[in-house]
């Protein structure tokens, strides 16, 4: 629970070669948010926790402190993991979009997420002016909450 299954998708990525593209894992990938979502759940009841009990937060070191501040760095680094994951693949479309045009062989096609699929119909001058990393990264922080 505490970054297996994130770092899962670092290995995938370490492990394919360069310039190539694997098939999205949305299976991990969805199991790494909803660990986002249960660090955020079990973050946000510790601290409430210590609000009830008329503790300050910033000065009180007990259990449910250390507990939240695990929780919290638990979150943190999925959350680079994640970005990590879809910086990269963003990077090999990009690169993809350079090298073949704007029509995407099928077999890569079959391997993109659907968020992908949608910076492939941007126009060229689009992802070149915005980065389509940029687009996908905000898809990303948006779909998780953040702390």
């Amino acid at each position: 629970m505490y970054g297996r299954r994130a770092s899962q998708l670092l290995k995938e990525i370490d492990s394919s070669e360069a310039g190539h593209l694997a098939p999205f894992n949305s299976d991990v990938f969805d199991q790494v948010i909803r660990e986002c979502n249960e660090h955020n759940s079990q973050f946000q009841s510790l601290i409430r926790k210590m609000v009830e009990q008329n503790l300050d937060i910033e000065t009180t070191r007990n259990e449910d402190h250390y507990g939240a501040a695990i929780h919290h760095l638990s979150l943190l680094r999925n959350k680079r993991c994640l970005m990590a994951y879809m910086y990269n693949r963003a990077e090999v479309i990009q690169s993809f979009r350079w090298k073949v045009g704007p029509v995407l062989p099928h077999d890569i096609q079959e391997k993109l997420h659907f968020s992908e699929k949608e910076i492939w119909s941007l126009p060229r001058i689009l992802t070149f002016r915005f980065g389509c990393w940029r687009t996908l990264v905000k898809y990303l922080l948006a779909t998780i909450p953040y702390h």
